[in-house]
């Protein structure tokens, strides 16, 4: 922040350094895993999409994150299977 020279660079990271930083997503990886959805690498992906729709102001809620996270990343429906007779 000392070598930013220009007033609104200084205030963003003073925004980031105060605020921001501190944000995390309501849902975590065991409530993606509760909603269905198979553990993995993907979960990192899915809560990082979350938290910027979070600062973004797009979700404020828990509710909306979840239906954010639905509507995104929606679960695939695997096909039932045939039984062997």
């Amino acid at each position: 922040m000392a070598i930013a020279r220009k007033n609104e660079i200084q205030k963003g990271v003073s925004l980031y350094v105060t605020e921001l930083r501190k944000a995390r997503t309501q849902l975590t990886g065991a409530d993606l895993k509760a909603m269905g959805y198979p553990p993995g690498p993907q979960f990192k992906i899915i809560l990082d999409k979350l938290l910027t729709a979070q600062l973004d102001g797009m979700v404020q809620n828990r509710q909306e994150e979840e239906v954010f996270i639905q509507q995104h990343f929606p679960l695939q429906k695997t096909p039932p299977t045939l039984m062997a007779s």
